[in-house]
């Protein structure tokens, strides 16, 4: 009884690979498939030959326990194994097709994410209350719209960081600076600084590299996941959690680079296009940037990338 394991995870990267996190949580969708039809008595339940009234039964089950955006890439990483089984599920979004989504009562539900930038004014008036290195950690988020792992990892590439800048104003363009240590899945990315932005990200990659040199690592830990909790940990007490934790750094930085891209002359696709590989994203989710990075959450002005704000140099 139950599926195959294996056999569902092979089919759903037959096509295209996708991140860690996205097969980890198609892993996680087959599994609780596999506990499902173990429940049911079905037999031999793979790909190939999985019917779209047991696929909307599970759903449906699944829909009384998770919420509606979770039903929703359930469905979307079953059926991404399934046609990866060389099986022709057709246009998924006519609604009389069996495996679209309102054939197997998959109800909608908003992609925009819950989660806003952090208060400018909140960062302002409380970054300075913490250690030196916790806040040059900070900047570097806010900045260059590093990861919390990004951020504690990129002691190695601050001087070549350094010199790509000064070099940078010296000719008065902006600067692409590559991101190499710490990057989700091991993916190298360079981010984009735009020339108004130059001197106040030299400050912050500046006062980094002083304590890196002194001390050899930005944070003083045995170990990088001791690091991150360290880190996590020195923000909470200063008052940097929920709404406010290190990761709503990025979307400051988000929001910010992308009215400069679209002042510069970008359209929104080509401005969103950019904005996801300064963030790690890849060149391909330009939309998924902009319902997480620059729409929703409490507090959120929910401006479109078209609708330009001032955007001035800070210290």
């Amino acid at each position: 009884m139950g599926i195959n394991l294996k056999k569902w995870g092979q089919s759903f990267v037959f096509n295209k690979k996708g991140g860690f996190g996205t097969r980890n949580n198609a892993q996680k969708t087959f599994r609780a498939l596999d506990k499902f039809t173990e429940k049911m008595g079905w037999k031999n339940v793979l790909p190939e030959n999985i019917t779209p009234k047991q696929l909307r039964i599970f759903l449906e089950f699944r829909a009384a326990t998770i919420c509606k955006r979770s039903v929703q890439n359930e469905a979307s990483h079953l059926r991404r194994a399934i046609a990866g089984s060389a099986r022709n599920i057709g246009n998924i979004k006519d609604p009389n097709n069996n495996w679209s989504n309102q054939r197997l009562g998959v109800k909608s539900a908003t992609r925009i994410g819950g989660k806003a930038a952090m208060s400018l004014d909140f960062y302002l008036q409380n970054k300075n209350k913490l250690e030196k290195n916790i806040t040059c950690l900070m900047e570097l988020q806010e900045h260059i719209g590093l990861r919390r792992q990004e951020a504690i990892m990129s002691g190695p590439s601050l001087n070549q960081w350094v010199k790509e800048i000064q070099k940078s104003i010296e000719r008065g363009v902006g600067a692409f600076l590559i991101v190499r240590d710490g990057c989700k899945g091991g993916r190298m990315r360079s981010c984009w600084i735009f020339p108004i932005n130059l001197n106040a990200t030299l400050k912050c990659i500046s006062s980094a590299l002083d304590i890196y040199r002194k001390n050899k690592n930005i944070i003083q830990s045995v170990n990088l996941r001791s690091a991150k909790s360290l880190y996590g940990s020195k923000l909470r007490k200063a008052g940097f959690k929920g709404p406010n934790s290190s990761h709503s750094l990025r979307r400051l930085f988000a929001q910010r680079q992308i009215v400069s891209y679209r002042e510069s002359g970008l359209s929104e696709s080509e401005a969103l296009i950019r904005l996801s590989s300064d963030l790690g994203h890849g060149d391909g989710r330009g939309r998924w940037v902009l319902n997480n990075y620059l729409l929703g959450g409490e507090g959120s002005t929910n401006k479109k990338p078209d609708e330009p704000s001032n955007n001035g140099e800070r210290g």
